[in-house]
């Protein structure tokens, strides 16, 4: 594993642009193999996240026998967290609390020191002109008292390069967050999965022989379905019975192939607003993905499996790291800010800042929700993925006009990409809100997506991140 002190930015970055180029090169041959644990849970959708040789964990597995023969799920997280918590402050203070080989991990305050919230400090680079991903400053209000919200994979990030810290969030510390399995929690074993979580930091997780379904929680808005002033989306289709019993992305830019259906349209789940495809890319190279399913988007942003089961996905690696692509028919596409830990140990919400997705304006404020005005700090932000991407081409232009909103009729109870207020209509309304080329201060013509979203590579096989 490395184990590098603190030390000057450029080196770092150079450092890891040689270990990038290196990485990224074997990714197509690299084999993955399985080493055997002695948990059950090891083979489950919520595998333990470290050896069973590793002596927090084996304490945790061996005091809870539900984390070794069932899953090892979030209670067995915080056991794992509480059995590293060195100062008994497990959800109050700064400290991701680490689990290592030789035990876990004393804390150090002069080397934790530059961590967000840590000692009453916040990093200076939540002030800058380019901050670090997520909420600025890193701050959670519970029962009205602010707490520190600190993300493992940036904790691991500053204590690794404090000039993201200290300074500003640029493209090495970018490129940071993206290498950091292999250039921060490597443990150099071939055998495990090295990956980061929010709550813990670095995990190295050994590859299981069969690769379980990942359970993915995410919550994400669309603007044109989006009903002002609720915090949810029009379900009208759906009331309407529009909604198709089977996928649409089977046709193209998507020409995904997915059987994901029920029995007829009735049987879908009763609050679902529309399908939406996800899909999961390498966290080292964004261009390569290694998944896709469609699922439905219900009312309060979440998606669920077509039958209203917790969305799953095969084929991945277990506690590893995805950039998850959240796609519409008709609106613009967008990619996490950064790459997820599944399965999902806490909800990825898209939909609570500007910063959640990746590029710069790739998503709409929408309002801002006080679901209780004599409450201080329950107040939450609306960001919304942009409608008029009716092609699916990445891009709001006049081509989705032309080619799409023109090209279909005036019609009544429908289920059509031109119907951008998912009202079941398609009318001139449609356009007005959204696509006009007129000056308009809803028209979103103009807006393009990132690269990543433009694009619809073939799978690539999963690979763990750095054998």
């Amino acid at each position: 594993m490395l184990n590098l002190p603190m030390v000057m930015k450029q080196p770092i970055q150079f450092f890891f642009l040689l270990i990038i180029s290196g990485v990224i090169g074997i990714l197509a041959s690299v084999n993955v193999n399985a080493q055997g644990a002695s948990c059950p849970s090891y083979s489950s959708a919520y595998p333990p996240p470290y050896p069973a040789s590793y002596p927090c964990m084996s304490a945790v597995l061996t005091n809870d026998p539900f984390c070794c023969t069932n899953v090892f799920d979030a209670w067995c997280i915080n056991q794992l967290r509480t059995a590293c918590d060195g100062n008994a402050n497990l959800d109050t203070d700064c400290y991701i609390e680490t689990c290592r080989p030789s035990g876990c991990v004393p804390q150090s305050t002069s080397e934790w020191s530059i961590v967000p919230m840590c000692f009453g400090q916040v990093c200076t680079s939540y002030s800058s002109a380019n901050p670090p991903p997520g909420p600025n400053p890193p701050i959670q209000f519970v029962n009205n008292i602010p707490r520190p919200l600190v993300n493992g994979a940036l904790f691991e990030v500053f204590k690794f390069d404090g000039f993201c810290c200290v300074n500003t969030w640029d493209n090495g510390c970018r490129g940071l967050l993206d290498s950091i399995a292999c250039l921060i929690c490597n443990d150099g074993v071939p055998g495990t999965i090295d990956a980061v979580n929010e709550l813990l930091g670095c995990t190295n997780t050994p590859i299981p022989a069969v690769l379980p379904s990942l359970v993915v929680k995410v919550k994400v808005f669309l603007e044109g379905a989006y009903l002002t002033g609720t915090g949810t989306m029009s379900t009208t289709l759906r009331s309407l019975e529009l909604l198709p019993a089977s996928q649409p992305f089977n046709v193209p830019p998507y020409n995904y192939t997915g059987t994901e259906s029920v029995a007829n349209p009735a049987a879908l789940p009763a609050n679902a607003v529309d399908w939406v495809l996800l899909e999961f890319r390498n966290t080292l190279n964004s261009n390569l993905a290694h998944a896709r399913k469609a699922g439905i988007l219900m009312s309060d942003g979440t998606v669920v499996n077509a039958d209203g089961t917790p969305f799953t996905v095969s084929g991945l690696l277990p506690n590893n790291n995805y950039y998850i692509i959240v796609r519409s028919r008709n609106h613009l596409d967008v990619m996490s800010t950064y790459a997820i830990f599944l399965s999902s140990t806490t909800e990825f919400n898209f939909s609570s800042g500007a910063g959640q997705v990746k590029g710069t304006g790739q998503t709409k404020f929408i309002e801002t929700i006080d679901p209780d005005s004599n409450v201080i700090g329950d107040e939450y932000s609306i960001y919304a993925m942009y409608a008029g991407d009716l092609n699916g081409d990445g891009a709001i232009n006049a081509t989705d006009f032309n080619t799409v909103y023109a090209a279909t009729n005036p019609t009544v109870k429908v289920y059509a990409r031109a119907d951008l207020n998912f009202n079941g209509y398609v009318t001139f309304r449609d356009y007005n809100l959204f696509i006009s080329t007129a000056p308009s201060p809803g028209s979103n013509i103009g807006i393009t997506g990132i690269s990543q979203v433009q694009a619809y590579p073939a799978l690539s096989a999963v690979v763990t991140n750095c054998f």
